[in-house]
């Protein structure tokens, strides 16, 4: 089992990536957050 090194950048991505993944999978909120703005355009 390889130990991965830690180091705030790699900790920085993983969170970023992980946190997009999340969003990525969560389609109501990202409709949530799109709705408002449509709704701010008209």
């Amino acid at each position: 089992m390889k130990r991965f090194a830690t180091n705030p950048l790699t900790t920085l991505e993983y969170v970023w990536w992980w946190g997009k993944r999340v969003n990525d999978n969560v389609p109501i909120s990202s409709q949530e957050n799109i709705r408002p703005i449509e709704e701010h355009l008209q």
